[in-house]
């Protein structure tokens, strides 16, 4: 044992939990430690393998973080391409174990296909029929955010409007809207709603009637069927990359 072996309490931070849970994982079996003057410490390879698989795919993040994260990844893009970036609310009211994970990510962003699968979370999908005449009057209706290539468009990145309507709206005003454009569910439909729970901030996201940030059209993108807008797509999250290893 080295001298870049963890103590507990430094396992603990890294890891975004109590010493005590630490110590738990020890007794368990589930972190290799070492135990020397009646102590326990940790290799930190045995750290790093359990923050991946705290990321593996499989594990979706919260809605609140994965718009946190989406967030964070706006202004993160806005200050590469010159934007001013505002002061970030993204971390308030997250506990510590949710504010690592964060950070981890930021530090270490995954490739396109895990980012897409980590913030399938951020709203639940509902595939709708609309009548073909109404589309752009419910895109642009003021309780609707508009996603994917619409938004993408809209927000100059290059792409033009295309495919499935994908919409965001918030549980609260779901009833509402469908009623209002007489949606339908049908798994073949045209429209996608994203319904985002009510309890999300509103400052996490763009304002009611406007196109989702451009952070989250692109992770809409990342599965389009479209290999131009999905290739886009995971260029945009390249950069985001190659940027946070800066």
């Amino acid at each position: 044992m080295d001298g870049s072996w963890l103590s507990t309490a430094e396992a603990a931070e890294r890891l975004g939990v109590s010493a005590a849970h630490v110590r738990r994982l020890i007794h368990g079996g589930d972190l290799p430690a070492a135990r020397m003057a009646g102590a326990w410490f940790i290799d930190p390879a045995a750290i790093a393998r359990r923050q991946q698989r705290a990321a593996r795919p499989g594990r979706a993040l919260s809605p609140s973080v994965a718009w946190r994260l989406l967030m964070l990844l706006d202004q993160r893009r806005q200050g590469l391409v010159g934007i001013p970036a505002q002061d970030s609310r993204a971390w308030e009211g997250l506990s510590d174990v949710q504010r690592h994970r964060l950070r981890s990510l930021l530090a270490d962003l995954p490739d396109g296909p895990t980012l897409a699968s980590l913030l399938r979370g951020r709203a639940q999908r509902q595939l709708m029929r609309a009548h073909p005449g109404v589309l752009d009057r419910l895109a642009a209706d003021g309780r609707v955010r508009p996603g994917a290539g619409r938004a993408a468009a809209a927000r100059g990145a290059g792409l033009a409007a295309g495919g499935r309507e994908l919409l965001y709206v918030s549980a609260a005003d779901l009833a509402e809207v469908r009623d209002r454009y007489r949606l339908r569910p049908d798994p073949a439909g045209n429209v996608e709603l994203a319904v985002i729970p009510a309890d999300i901030p509103a400052e996490l996201m763009s304002a009611a009637g406007e196109p989702v940030p451009l952070s989250v059209a692109w992770v809409d993108l990342l599965e389009d069927p479209d290999a131009r807008a999905s290739g886009a797509a995971r260029d945009w999250v390249d950069r985001m990359r190659a940027a946070a290893a800066r």
